[in-house]
């Protein structure tokens, strides 16, 4: 079998390169007693070959380390502060040291190695260069908000919760209603448009493609320019559906400078909670994923995982919660003016 084909061992990078196992330990310690060259040719084969340093298997041989690994591309100030993330932190820590487990957190800027007896992988994608890395490892993994058939995983239904916002804008009387992504790279951000087109599609109600802002990226500027955008159509939308807080702060600065009056003139919807939006000018309406919930249950599922049978599966979907709050309001149709109003629930 190819060395590609499987996990290499420290025995087989030494082999490619030409050198002692010590030196290939000695280089992966950082040891100046390597030359520059030699490092270089041994840093160039364990890139080449995927190689991924398990000091947990090492441990494993002496006992557990009774420590689970959290890892994910966000790790920065912004992220941790994200109410989201920092209930599914919560959720995972409650159930971590209730445990006797402690959590490692790791930041893909630097390497690292694995000295856990689990793994939770936070909004990295099935197909990543890092998972196919990992799927060498024999170590428990679970990932969060991102899955398929194979893999392990505890996520929101965002197609569930694409469906359910549309409808309850829809239920509101609004058949105009525009939608803003950011790019269409991972199972969720597809999930929430797919959901959103299925909502139209079962109440006879054609997709509009121009209502369907996709940005290319997720921030304020990137919410900013698509409202502006679907604001200036000729029949611009009455209702609008973001489908990431990322880009809502955006939409709101946008119609607040254009003296448009939420809900009255239109009505705001978006995936994702944060703390600020129960107080913004009216607070929004919101598809909340329950945070802490999906932590708890992650690690509930890897903690039986590491002490149980690593071969059992973990597929947990959990529902988005629908938040009403005041950025909604029902269409009507005033039948003596023959146009649209829009009434605050």
């Amino acid at each position: 079998m190819s060395i590609k084909n499987r996990r290499p061992t420290l025995r087989d990078i030494a082999s490619v390169a030409g050198v002692s196992k010590s030196t290939v330990s000695l280089v992966l310690h950082e040891s100046p007693k390597v030359s520059p060259e030699t490092r270089a040719k041994v840093h160039r084969i364990l890139k080449e070959y995927n190689y991924l340093p398990n000091v947990s298997a090492k441990n494993l041989a002496k006992g557990k380390t009774w420590t689970i690994g959290l890892v994910t591309k966000f790790f920065h100030h912004e992220y941790l502060e994200y109410s989201y993330f920092g209930e599914i932190l919560g959720g995972i820590l409650d159930v971590l040291s209730g445990m006797g487990y402690n959590l490692m957190l790791y930041n893909l800027s630097a390497s690292f190695n694995l000295m856990v007896d689990g793994l939770i992988l936070v909004s990295i994608d099935t197909d990543s260069s890092l998972s196919e890395k990992i799927y060498r490892l024999d170590i428990p993994t679970i990932f969060v908000n991102r899955q398929n058939s194979a893999v392990n995983y505890v996520t929101t239904d965002f197609l569930g919760g694409g469906m359910i916002g549309t409808k309850y804008l829809l239920d509101l009387g609004h058949d105009r209603i525009g939608f803003i992504s950011g790019p269409l790279e991972n199972i969720p951000a597809i999930d929430r448009l797919k959901g959103y087109k299925m909502a139209l599609t079962s109440r006879n109600i054609k997709i509009d493609e121009e209502l369907i802002i996709i940005v290319p990226f997720y921030n304020d500027r990137a919410g900013y320019s698509a409202i502006e955008f679907l604001m200036n159509l000729k029949n611009p939308p009455t209702a609008i559906f973001i489908s990431s807080h990322n880009m809502a702060l955006g939409v709101l600065k946008y119609l607040k400078e254009q003296g448009y009056k939420i809900p009255n003139d239109i009505s705001i919807l978006c995936f994702d909670d944060d703390r600020s939006f129960s107080i913004t000018e009216p607070p929004l309406t919101v598809l909340r994923q329950n945070g802490y919930e999906i932590g708890l249950r992650t690690a509930q599922s890897i903690i039986r995982l590491v002490e149980g049978n690593a071969s059992d599966r973990v597929q947990i979907v959990l529902p988005a919660e629908l938040v009403v709050r005041g950025s909604c309001g029902r269409r009507v149709k005033d039948n003596v003016e023959n146009k649209v109003i829009s009434t605050e629930l």
